[in-house]
């Protein structure tokens, strides 16, 4: 026979025992969870469809269009076409102001500029407007790559370039010289001077690129926003702004440029031609008959 007091001991003993075990159990549940979850979540990451969030964008791509809205199209796909090939890790966004142009039209273009942000006028607004907006209310990149309707990247240009890359090469080369305000794409005559050719260490590689100073004479000797196909430093660019919806804007700008000291750079894009011609070292090339502000 087992006493009362006995069994009162026992029955401690067992409830000791039970309480480890009920202990042991409840951590080892705790430690399957934590590991359950890590691989639910690595799972979630890894599965089709699943993306990290963005990083901010860096360039902002911004499209003006004045009704004409075949070329905005052509020159839309082409830069799409580019970006997916050879500048898809590029963070960026894109933007896009249009004046004038026919409602469907423009709706139809939507889903070809595939904008992140867009402001429309269905009336002209005047020559600055655009640029304002774009630039300095949609856009929110260091970065901005001016792109009217009528500058198209050039068919299979990459394929004739020392760095295919040019987007990524032009903000690189604005990061290391901060007397630039901005990198040209486009081939301007006016700017075919012999200058000195500079160089630069870039992620990409040795970069070599040439200045072009602006004279601050009554002409403009090189656009500042309206002829379209650069990659600007838009918080310089912002320091010369708003601009005036008139032709003699542009000039403005450039002598605002020329004040503080700030010049634009072509860079040297292929192993071939002159080194020191924005035009033999262009990507993009005019495709519209007349000037927007011809209108």
């Amino acid at each position: 026979l087992v006493s009362r007091g006995q069994r009162r001991r026992g029955c401690g003993c067992d409830s000791d025992g039970t309480r480890k075990l009920m202990l042991r159990s409840q951590a080892l549940l705790l430690l399957c969870a934590a590991v359950l979850c890590c691989v639910m979540t690595a799972a979630l990451w890894s599965a089709p469809g699943a993306r990290a969030p963005p990083p901010p964008p860096l360039v902002c791509v911004a499209y003006v269009s004045t009704a004409r809205p075949a070329y905005l199209n052509r020159t839309a796909l082409a830069m799409a076409a580019h970006l997916r090939r050879y500048e898809r890790l590029l963070p960026r966004e894109v933007v896009w102001v249009d004046q004038a142009t026919h409602a469907g039209a423009r709706e139809a273009l939507a889903a070809v500029v595939r904008a992140d942000a867009r402001a429309v006028a269905s009336q002209p607004r005047g020559y600055g407007w655009p640029f304002n907006v774009a630039f300095f209310s949609l856009c929110t990149a260091p970065y901005v790559l001016s792109m009217e309707e009528d500058w198209e990247v050039i068919a299979g240009v990459e394929a004739s370039l020392l760095e295919p890359r040019f987007i990524w090469q032009a903000v690189y080369v604005l990061r290391s010289d901060p007397s630039l305000l901005g990198v040209l794409l486009r081939g301007n005559p006016q700017l075919d001077i012999a200058t000195a050719v500079s160089e630069c260490d870039t992620p990409l590689g040795r970069c070599r690129y040439v200045v072009h100073e602006y004279t601050g004479s009554d002409w403009c000797a090189w656009g500042a926003y309206t002829n379209g196909a650069a990659v600007y430093d838009r918080r310089r660019l912002a320091s010369c702004a708003p601009w005036a919806d008139s032709l003699s804007a542009e000039c403005v700008v450039s002598h605002c440029a020329h004040e503080r000291g700030w010049r634009l750079a072509h860079v040297v894009r292929r192993a071939v031609g002159n080194e020191t011609s924005s035009f033999d070292q262009r990507v993009v090339e005019h495709i519209g008959r007349r000037s927007t502000h011809a209108l």
